[in-house]
């Protein structure tokens, strides 16, 4: 039987355990301590400025994370025709969904740090695309 998962910490730690991942490795890979994941995780905090980058090192969607709302998954959701036909990838379409997340919950540094994975995608993927050769 499905756990119910009607709090942010039974989210979280569903997730977390979904992709095999201990409280510690969590909070290595968001630079944060152990004792802060286990405190969202049990409900002594109720939020973090950390949620929309846990939903990205999770692979979750951040609304589902943080509010138990919409799909959870990343690759659930169609990405919408506009996306589709730039071209952009999941992962940067989540990246940008995150932001806009944490911006909208006034999650300040968390969309900051984000928004700098982003740029380093992006970048990243600029260097690594085709250059046409220059026409005479």
């Amino acid at each position: 039987m499905l756990e119910a998962m009607d709090t942010l910490g039974k989210r979280i730690a569903a997730a977390r355990e979904e992709c095999e991942m201990s409280q510690s490795g969590l909070a290595r890979r968001i630079g944060v301590r152990p004792q802060s994941i286990s405190a969202l995780e049990v409900g002594v905090s109720k939020t973090s400025v950390h949620l929309a980058q846990i939903a990205l090192v999770l692979g979750v969607n951040a609304s589902w994370l943080i509010h138990g709302t919409g799909l959870r998954y990343l690759d659930d959701p169609d990405p919408g025709p506009l996306a589709t036909s730039l071209g952009l990838n999941e992962r940067l379409i989540h990246l940008s969904l995150a932001i806009t997340e944490a911006l909208r919950a006034e999650h300040r540094q968390g969309a900051l740090v984000l928004s700098r994975g982003l740029v380093e995608m992006l970048e990243s993927t600029s260097r690594s695309a085709p250059t046409k050769a220059a026409k005479p």
